[in-house]
Formats: structure tokens, sequence, C-alpha cells
């Protein structure tokens, strides 16, 4: 058995008609020391689940806006069968632009009943490539920088956005 005066804060030597146990005295720095690296733990653990829980909602399946929204006040709405009948008067200007976005195979574009425009990327509103899913058949506002000429899969887009600043589904 243990003696009575090894427990709590004595130090000592008991011996036992079988075990031998061994108690040295721990200077009251260590104890403090340790209760100090067991707090940052507990700290540490709860910022990772923090930092978890954030992530998991910062990337929300359901966001469907990406970029400067504040871009969607200073621009007029342009009309893509306007683009169609005057592509040059739009080259390098920044529209807003409505319509059905379609991501196929070769086949990446904004359409409406009187056109199509050829989008390249999503960059540099987002570059998260699960947009495209999220967004493929959704009706959307776009804002970016419009280049004119042919372009995209054999050449059959009047033009092109370049660079896309602003992205909201509808």
């Amino acid at each position: 058995m243990l003696d009575s005066r090894l427990l709590g804060n004595s130090c000592g030597i008991s011996t036992g008609s079988v075990n031998v146990y061994y108690f040295r005295c721990l200077p009251p720095q260590l104890f403090l020391h340790i209760n100090v690296v067991h707090k940052l733990k507990k700290i540490v653990i709860n910022f990772k689940i923090f930092l978890f829980i954030g992530l998991l909602v910062s990337c929300s399946p359901n966001k469907t806006e990406f970029g400067n929204a504040d871009l969607s006040n200073k621009f007029e709405l342009t009309d893509i069968n306007d683009l169609n009948k005057n592509p040059t008067d739009f080259d390098n200007d920044t529209l807003k632009i409505i319509g059905e976005l379609h991501l196929d195979l070769e086949n990446k574009g904004i359409f409406d009943q009187s056109g199509k425009i050829w989008v390249e990327s999503f960059n540099p509103a987002t570059e998260l490539d699960s947009v495209w899913k999220k967004l493929n058949g959704k009706k959307i506002e776009i804002i970016g920088l419009y280049k004119a000429g042919k372009t995209g899969h054999l050449g059959i887009y009047n033009g092109q956005f370049k660079e896309i600043y602003y992205i909201k589904a509808e």
C-alpha cells in the first residue's frame, strides 16, 4: 500500500510487501507549465474547429455571386443583339450582360435569343472550377472585359469576355 504521507504534496519513497513505489518532488513551476500547455492545446483545438467551420461556410454550394458586386450599379445593361450588330463599337469595353450560361464541351458562353458570347474563364472574379458546374444552365448577370472578333470553338462566337469582374446567378 501507499503511505498516506506520500499523497498530495509530500515526497518520498514507500515500499510495500510486493511493489516498490517511487515518488519524487516536482517543482511548482512545472505544474504551472503543464497547466499552460494544456490550456494552449485546448485553444489550438478550438481554433482548428472554428477554422474548419469557417471554410465549410465560405465554400457553401449555395453561393451564386462572385467578384465585385459594386460594379453591378456602375454599368448599364448591354443587349447581346447590340453586340452582334456592332461588335467593334464595344471592343475592349467593360460590359454588363444578362443571359443563360452554357458550359458544354467546346461550347462555353452566354446565350440569349439573339446571340452568344464566348466565356474563357471566370477570372479574376473567381478561380474556383466548381462555379462552372454550379452556374451551368442558369440565367446570370456578368460584367467583364469584352473583346470583339471571331472566337471560341471553330470561331462561331462573335466576341468573348477576356476577363470577368462580376458574376451573379438570378
